[in-house]
């Protein structure tokens, strides 16, 4: 299965598989819009897929903050489908700030 497209400009990048105990899985990516180094992305995104590698419904953003960049994604997910992403964000006041999002049973 391929990463679906989203309705905003950029090209999907740093895409992560995230496999459950049930054989089902999630796709993480990156949708970079005028990203300036490798490592800095624009928003996350995911979709959950079931074990016959079909869509669970739509994709979703994973952040929240589209006024920030983000850097270094990183995620997991258990057997009850609950999916943990981590990133950086840049703030020009606070520097580096770690975030994270926690979403239950997608």
């Amino acid at each position: 299965s391929s990463v679906p497209a989203v309705d905003f400009d950029g090209t999907p990048s740093g895409i992560q598989l995230r496999a459950t105990p049930d054989d089902a899985f999630v796709a993480l990516w990156s949708l970079d819009a005028g990203a300036s180094t490798d490592s800095e992305v624009g928003a996350l995104y995911a979709q959950m897929y079931d074990a016959d590698g079909v869509a669970a419904g739509s994709p979703f953003r994973i952040d929240s903050d589209a006024a920030h960049r983000l850097f270094d994604f990183q995620s997991a997910v258990d057997g009850q489908r609950n999916l943990l992403a981590g990133w950086l964000s840049y703030d020009q006041t606070a520097g580096f700030v770690e975030q994270a999002q926690l979403f239950s049973g997608q």
